[in-house]
């Protein structure tokens, strides 16, 4: 490997220090917990070939974690509740995604 690779791996670093800065408290927590969770579960189906139950509660908490983090679409439910309050939706100025 080269120097310029690791100088590239060095900015990447650098840059994805930035992105969790500018994120919330919130948002740091789902990350970092969802991260600590795949790898624990990638070792134990590398490992073992197995998951323990537990293993699979961590990763459902770290889906809803995440989700509530970073979620742009509301459920069902929310959208019915919406619609009870009058609440506009999608609203006027919506946030671009992926594929906007």
């Amino acid at each position: 490997m080269t120097k310029e690779h690791f100088q590239k791996e060095a900015k990447k670093y650098i840059a994805n220090a930035k992105t969790l800065n500018s994120l919330n408290e919130k948002q740091v927590k789902a990350i970092t917990e969802l991260k600590k969770t795949l790898e624990h579960v990638v070792y134990m189906l590398h490992e073992c070939h197995d998951l323990y139950m537990s293993d699979v509660g961590k990763l459902e908490r770290g889906f809803h974690l995440l989700d509530n983090a970073f979620g742009t679409e509301p459920t069902e439910w929310e959208l019915e509740r919406f619609a009870e309050y009058d609440i506009q939706w999608p609203p006027k100025s919506k946030t671009k995604t992926k594929g906007s």
